[in-house]
């Protein structure tokens, strides 16, 4: 193969969004990837626009910083034999895929496996603007400013943010050419490939932030598990107790805290869901002002310097919005049973203090997708309620199974958590899972089925309730499966 090509000509102009609209019949498909609320769906939207476009094959490569390999990800018309032959690794600079990944520009390769060229398009985390922690930092070093600009490297620790530890993305679109493809053709195809990479972008910000708040979340919980199970000491001589009493003021003290920390994790995922809403708009409207530099009246430029700066005033406010978003933690495989029988294990001790036996029927489980530490706070919040609301002891009842769809490529693993407890209120039921709605009381804050539902859908899954006042309370839930 030969050497890669880099095209100059129409491809150096990338068309600005306003061209962009009124050149191309697909807005309202390309539109698409400017809506996507997750990141995974990036690829497969980029793909089929690009088909949508008139182009017969494409696939997209991703990078693994970790190994360093570079392999196909996702396509489309491309038979399995051929995506083998995509198969790479970032060390192999001698390579013309490879080189137009680090060279970081489009271009095109003279000949591809079936013998016609290949438009290649490299996509990395960028921005133009630094993050709001670097801002008010006052502080370089901002992953997405630096890969805009060409500063980075695509290998590890480059590809990982100083300022807020995201973990960077990169990876290769490469699509198959008919012959006589025309310039205009190719400049609309790197449009689109842009667009995806800039909501790509935004939407990895956005889902590191959310993760991160998550995982304060944990902190919490495993605090209230050690909390508990200190009251075992309650029980000892004149010494011990005098030793509990201290130890319970300093509960009071660390739940009240804990209690101001968990209000504030809620308050940040709400200002992260509404500026998240906001962003997209203020991107619109920024693009529009843009647009308008140059054609203004010299009697309305002053008015237009306004409107200008106000903007990117709110544009500020948002992205201060969105940081109060953010986590590190990478989504894997994850062994359901293993993550329950654990949780049993740490709330062993309570649940054998207030009488309450544990029923636990595990199925043979494939792996689910998502965040062990995640799924073991669903699990403890679950079981914490179950304990609380059978107050003088009862059955604590968790059964696992796989579950198949219509659709054989699908599946799903079906958790059931049951208790004889007190029940749920009907007037409750159709609000349980929403913000400070709790039946504890004064001890509950009202966030914990709230928190559980946002978990489980963020892994793409579902959760439902039903519950009977004097007989207890069922909870489902259902998970993805790698397949």
């Amino acid at each position: 193969m030969a050497s890669p090509k880099i095209r100059v000509g129409a491809l150096e102009r990338i068309p600005s969004v306003k061209e962009w609209r009124q050149s191309s019949p697909r807005l309202p498909a390309a539109a698409r990837l400017l809506e996507a609320e997750r990141s995974h769906r990036i690829f497969p939207l980029l793909l089929e626009e690009i088909v949508a476009l008139g182009f017969s094959r494409a696939l997209v490569a991703g990078v693994d910083f970790e190994t360093g390999e570079v392999a196909p990800t996702a396509s489309i018309n491309f038979r399995k034999t051929v995506l083998q032959r995509f198969c790479t690794s970032l060390k192999a600079r001698g390579k013309p895929l490879i080189g137009v990944l680090h060279g970081g520009q489009p271009a095109v390769l003279p000949t591809g496996p079936s013998r016609r060229s290949l438009y290649c398009h490299p996509i990395i985390f960028r921005a133009r603007t630094k993050c709001w922690e670097a801002e008010r930092r006052h502080a370089g070093g901002c992953l997405a400013v630096d890969n805009q600009h060409g500063r980075r490297k695509l290998r590890l620790p480059e590809q990982v943010c100083s300022i807020c530890g995201l973990r960077a993305y990169a990876a290769l679109v490469v699509v198959e050419l008919e012959k006589g493809a025309e310039e205009c053709d190719l400049t609309g195809l790197c449009a689109l490939v842009d667009m995806a990479n800039r909501s790509l972008s935004r939407l990895s910000k956005v889902e590191h932030d959310y993760h991160r708040i998550i995982d304060l979340q944990n902190t919490i919980v495993r605090m209230q598990t050690a909390m508990s199970s200190m009251t075992d000491l309650r029980r000892a001589g004149e010494e011990v107790r005098a030793q509990s009493e201290r130890l319970r003021a300093a509960e009071e003290k660390v739940e009240r805290r804990m209690l101001e920390i968990e209000r504030f994790a809620a308050t940040g995922r709400l200002a992260g869901t509404i500026a998240h809403e906001i962003n997209n708009p203020m991107e619109a409207i920024k693009n529009a002002i843009y647009l308008l530099s140059g054609k203004v009246a010299p009697e309305a430029v002053p008015v237009y310097n306004i409107l200008k700066s106000e903007t990117e005033r709110v544009g500020r406010i948002v992205r201060q919005m969105l940081g109060l978003y953010r986590s590190t933690e990478q989504v894997g495989h994850v062994d359901v049973n293993s993550v329950i029988e654990d949780t049993l294990l740490l709330f062993s001790r309570p649940l054998q203090q207030d009488s309450i036996r544990v029923k636990a029927d595990l199925g043979t489980l494939p792996a689910a997708v998502g965040s062990a530490d995640q799924l073991r706070q669903v699990l403890s919040n679950l079981v914490v309620n179950a304990k609380d609301s059978m107050e003088k002891g009862g059955t604590l009842y968790i059964r696992t199974r796989s579950m198949t769809d219509a659709d054989p490529l699908q599946g799903f693993i079906r958790i059931v958590i049951g208790d004889t407890g007190s029940g749920i209120p009907k007037a409750l039921q159709d609000r349980i899972f929403e913000p400070f709605v709790s039946t504890k009381g004064a001890k509950g804050t009202g966030l914990g089925l709230w928190i559980v539902k946002g978990i489980i859908e963020s892994h793409g899954g579902q959760i439902s309730l039903r519950s009977k006042v004097g007989k207890g309370t069922v909870v489902k839930i259902d998970l993805p499966v790698v397949r």
